[in-house]
């Protein structure tokens, strides 16, 4: 009888130790957030890109400026059609 009871004792203490270890390890795997937002990432953007005209002689020409990085994306003036 005392085996029993020594064994029914052993079992329920590491039934408690058991379940407090699930739950602090619970608690650890939490996230409260904040760990996203100081970490930091690139997002890639689109480039903003458009025409630029200008007519010369009569003749309309038209070059491809690049708004986001404030410089022309093709070397030269192109006559338009």
């Amino acid at each position: 009888m005392k085996y029993l009871k020594k064994i029914g004792n052993i079992l329920i203490i590491s039934l408690c130790l058991l379940n407090s270890a699930v739950i602090v390890s619970a608690e650890e795997s939490v996230s409260t957030g904040t760990d996203v937002m100081n970490e930091t990432s690139v997002s890639p953007r689109v480039q903003s890109v458009g025409y630029k005209y200008i007519t010369i002689d009569g003749i309309k020409y038209r070059r491809l400026w690049s708004y986001s990085e404030n410089c022309w994306l093709e070397p030269a003036w192109t006559p338009c059609e």
